[in-house]
This record gives structure tokens, C-alpha cells and sequence, in this order.
């Protein structure tokens, strides 16, 4: 059957296979596809002139890797980082990020449904891709190629230049 007019074939649900993560008490998922690695949090190095969701950077088995707080990104209340968070490495976009989460809840295949675009969304949803319904509420899946705008992601290209000439390399 095709869509009627004002429906579109994006309007269907689809499986998709995602990590589960927990931030301020409230469930989110990542497509699984752009997740590479999980470990516990540790410190970072402040990275200044980074664009506002930078918590720092870290040095994962000689990279040097951007550390995105979600809880900044989206809005949520700023807490410390603890021993007891999370960081997910995955890709957004060609870049290797951490991303900071409270906790891990697992992988799941959810039923998800796309998005309207993301100039459509109030700011705080302009980085989901889809929305699943579960037994107890709503998990909203996060697009990690949107993490970080085009000005983000050059102020992160020249904070991390302007910190190696400074340091000689933060390797």
C-alpha cells in the first residue's frame, strides 16, 4: 500500500537493534550500529575553547578522543563526572567520541518509528531519529551524527589543534 498524501514511507516502523543507556533516571537508546566500545568513566582533560557539550578529552590506547557530556547536550541537570558513570565510544559522524551516560541497561531490538526532520523538532528532540513504545513509556533513539553541529565539530577541530601546539602533542 502507499502513502497517502501527508504520509510518507519514513512514517514505518522499523527493528532497530540498540544500546540502552540511563541518564537522570530516564532510558535512551543509540542505534547499536555506531557503537564501538563501554567502560567505566575516568577523568578527563579539560580541553578549553571546546564547543559546550565537550566534557574534555581522553587518551584511549594512544587517541586522543573528544568526551561529549549527554546530560549537556541535552539539556539535562549538570552533575560531576563519578567513577560509576559510563562512557560509550562510538562514531559520530567520521569522529571517535565518548559519551558520558550514567548507566548501562543493555541491547535490545526495539520497534522504532522515524522522527519527523529534525528543523521540525523543539531543540531539545532535534537529535532523535526515532521513537520506540515500550511496556512502561517511551524510549527516545538519538541520531549520533547530529551530536555535533558543523560549528561544533570545527570549534572541537581547533581546540584540539590549538591544545597540541600548546602541549607539544596530548598523546
Amino acid at each position: 500500500m502507499e502513502p497517502s498524501q501527508g504520509e510518507t514511507a519514513s512514517s514505518s516502523v522499523a527493528r532497530r537493534e540498540v544500546l540502552l543507556f540511563e541518564l537522570n533516571q530516564q532510558r535512551y537508546a543509540l542505534p547499536l550500529s555506531g557503537v564501538l566500545e563501554l567502560t567505566r568513566a575516568c577523568a578527563v582533560q579539560a580541553l578549553p575553547s571546546a564547543p559546550m557539550p565537550v566534557l574534555g578529552v581522553l587518551n584511549l590506547r594512544g587517541q586522543v578522543v573528544p568526551v561529549i557530556d549527554l546530560r549537556r547536550r541535552l539539556a539535562l541537570p549538570d552533575t560531576a563526572l563519578d567513577p560509576n558513570d559510563y562512557f560509550v565510544f562510538a562514531r559520530v559522524g567520521p569522529r571517535l567520541v565518548g559519551l558520558r551516560v550514567d548507566r548501562l541497561l543493555g541491547i535490545q531490538e526495539l520497534d522504532a518509528t522515524p522522527t519527523a526532520d529534525p528543523p521540525h523538532l523543539p531543540a531539545t528532540l532535534a537529535y532523535v531519529s526515532g521513537v520506540a513504545a515500550v511496556a512502561d513509556g517511551v524510549i527516545l533513539i538519538y541520531d549520533l551524527d547530529q551530536f555535533l553541529s558543523g560549528a561544533e565539530s570545527a570549534a572541537l577541530d581547533s581546540a584540539l589543534s590549538t591544545a597540541r601546539e600548546q602541549a607539544g602533542d596530548l598523546t
